[in-house]
This record gives structure tokens, sequence and C-alpha cells, in this order.
């Protein structure tokens, strides 16, 4: 638990600040009334940048990911999902020390940047909150029948399978446009291996284009873009899959051969709840959005 907290931590660069430094500069948007300025999203470089992550994310990614934790902030507090101040405090002196890694100096870099005690506190108390909700609403049946629903994800299993990817219309095209292409892809192939090769080394834009699309054996985390391991894992043999988006670009995926696992729930519990928790952070945000007031400037 002490372990997750930290390295949520981490990832989310504590990108909400007190509310009287909030009130004096100039919002870049609004969610539900409440602003996000640019302090914030400096701040979330330069965290990133602390924190050792890709602190070159383009401005307008790092404006929608401030929103998403406003949003789940302000879920949150209508949940009363509020922690202790005993628990407060200690996480923050966890997350201190861990940033901090007994250098002296780096505290005083750190409140440079703008880590104030209140902006610490609020991202903490979010963390928490979180792990508090999540308490609530995992329960052992939901986490059986989250594994059970995608069980080659976790227990151990591999695909041999060849990919067909499209890379997201930088240059103006929109997504759109780019996902229909790779439909008629989809429909150009006649559904087996030697067809679906052909289609890959003609339109794929990856690497792998010159094997035929072929990616060889892969499990689910780190092989392939993780927004599309779930529908990828769920093909039977033999099957393609729908057009599939990540960051990257758009994805078509042929299952040649299915090596199956033995791993039980036991085995990969932590895992299946890490997962489990961020697909209800990812429904909860997308809810979230649907019905609130954004304003972006």
């Amino acid at each position: 638990m002490a372990q997750r907290l930290l390295g949520w931590l981490v990832v989310i660069a504590v990108g909400l600040p007190a509310p009287f430094t909030r009130a004096a500069e100039e919002p870049v948007a609004l969610v539900n009334g409440e602003p996000i300025t640019a302090a914030d999203i400096t701040f979330e470089r330069s965290l990133r940048k602390v924190a050792g992550s890709d602190a070159d994310v383009p401005r307008a990614l790092i404006v929608e990911e401030l929103i998403s934790r406003e949003l789940l902030r302000q879920f949150l507090k209508d949940r009363r999902a509020i922690p202790e101040v005993e628990q407060i405090d200690r996480a923050k002196t966890r997350f201190i020390e861990r940033l901090t890694a007994g250098r002296p100096e780096a505290r005083a870099q750190l409140e440079q940047l703008g880590l104030t005690d209140a902006r610490l506190e609020t991202a903490v108390a979010v963390s928490l909150g979180w792990e508090t909700h999540l308490r609530r609403v995992i329960t052992e049946k939901s986490l059986r029948d989250y594994f059970e629903a995608n069980r080659r994800r976790f227990d151990g299993s591999r695909l041999k399978v060849r990919q067909i990817f499209l890379a997201k219309g930088f240059d103006g095209v929109p997504p759109a446009q780019t996902q229909m292409r790779l439909e008629q892809i989809r429909q150009e192939i006649n559904g087996d291996g030697d067809s679906f090769a052909a289609a890959a080394l003609k339109h794929s834009e990856a690497p792998s284009s010159a094997e035929g699309g072929s990616l060889g054996w892969i499990s689910p985390f780190g092989d392939i873009p993780s927004a599309i391991a779930p529908a990828v894992f769920r093909l039977g043999a033999g099957e393609i899959s729908e057009p599939l988006e990540s960051p990257l670009g758009w994805h078509l995926v042929l299952v040649e051969q299915i090596e199956e696992g033995e791993l039980s729930l036991e085995d990969v519990r932590p895992i299946v709840r890490a997962e489990l928790a961020r697909q209800l952070r990812s429904q909860l945000v997308a809810e979230q959005r649907r019905s609130a007031q954004i304003e972006r400037n």
C-alpha cells in the first residue's frame, strides 16, 4: 500500500496547487469553476524531471491530465473519501524522503519549483482518498470476476502475433480517417496469415512491416501498448482484431498461436488489482468529463 502510494504520487507530480496561489494566477482551464494555471503546467514538467519521467510531453496532454486529476479530486471530495490528518502527514514525509533521497539541497530545489506544503498536502489527500475509494469498490468478487474476464492477460499466456500499424495523422489527417483506412485494409484481408503478412508489408508503418508485421511471441505487459493489450489478449487463434487505438496510432492485430498460461489469481493478485484500479480510474474520469463544465483557454 505504501509503495503504491509513493509510486502514484511520483507519477501524478503533485499537480494541484493551493487555493491561495491559484487565485492570483491566470487559468489555462477551468474544471467546474476550479482553475488550472500555467504554474501547474510548469510545476508538472519540473517534477517530472525530478522523478525521472518524460518532461517533454506536449502542453495539451499535460493540461488534459491535470483536468482529469481535478475531476478525480472533486469526485473523491463528494464521496467523502477523506483521509485522516495522521495519514496525510505520514505520506507527506515518505514522499519527501523518497524524492530527496537524503539530499538536503533537494528539498530546497523542490520548494523553488513550487512544492509548497499545501500543494503536497492536496496531492497526498487525493492519492489516499483514491485508495479509500478503491477499498470500497474492489471486492473479492469484483477482483475475481476481472481476473476471469481477462484471464489470458494475467495467467502467463503468450500470443504469437502480427500487426499492421498506422501512425496517427500528425500532418493534419483526422484520426477517424486513419481508423477508416485500417478498417478498409482489414476487409481486404482474407483472414489467413499469408494475406495479413502481405498487407503488413504493403501498408504497415512499423519496423515489423519488413517481416510481414510479425512481432513474434508477446506477453501482455511491455511488449505491446497497454491501451490495446486487453483487446488483443481476448482474441482467439486465427482472429483479427478491429482497429485498435493507442497513443502511438492505430493497430490491426492477427493472433497466429496461443500458448496458454497456468497462473492463478493468487499468483498475480497485486497485478490484477492494479490493472482493475487503472480501469476504474479511466472509466470514472470519462464519466466525470461527460457531465463536467470544462473551459480551456
